[in-house]
């Protein structure tokens, strides 16, 4: 089997025009709802409340992306957790992981500031574009970006039993 701890993949969501809308509306509905929310590591940015798939959050666009993501794994046994990143101009995020969960993603949603995964390259802000990677594996969006960046960070966990 696989160790899903060094899993890593790039690729491109095939339906990311049509779903793009769909995942905005969703971002400015909470970001009414929750106007001031900001991660540790994040300068002039937004992010919404992390979501569970399975039950605060239900929107198709959401629904396809994370289908996308985990056909692509080994083992189907996760849980995910998710929230969106609103990063405006001259903003950066700076290097951190997500060390408690075991695969992390990044689906870029729309404007500039690629992803910098460290010690595997760079993934460019192209639009409908997703990272899957290690929760330990540290990463960044340097900056200061030129144009508002938008994306959805999903964690991945194991199934827990009960």
């Amino acid at each position: 089997m696989e160790n899903i701890i060094s899993h890593h993949e790039i690729f491109q969501h095939p339906e990311a025009v049509t779903i793009k809308f769909g995942l905005l509306k969703m971002i400015a509905e909470l970001r009414n709802a929750f106007p001031w929310s900001r991660l540790a590591c994040q300068t002039n940015g937004w992010n919404s409340p992390k979501g569970d798939w399975s039950g605060d959050w239900h929107c198709p666009a959401l629904e396809i992306v994370k289908s996308s993501i985990l056909k692509r794994l080994p083992d189907k046994g996760y849980e995910a957790q998710a929230w969106f990143n609103v990063l405006d101009p001259g903003g950066v995020i700076t290097s951190h992981n997500h060390h408690k969960a075991e695969l992390s993603a990044v689906y870029h949603i729309q404007g500039s500031g690629e992803l910098i995964l460290c010690g595997l390259g760079v993934v460019p802000a192209i639009e409908g574009r997703i990272a899957v990677f290690g929760g330990l594996i540290d990463h960044y969006v340097p900056g200061p970006i030129t144009e508002q960046r938008i994306s959805l960070a999903i964690n991945f966990h194991r199934k827990t039993n009960g």
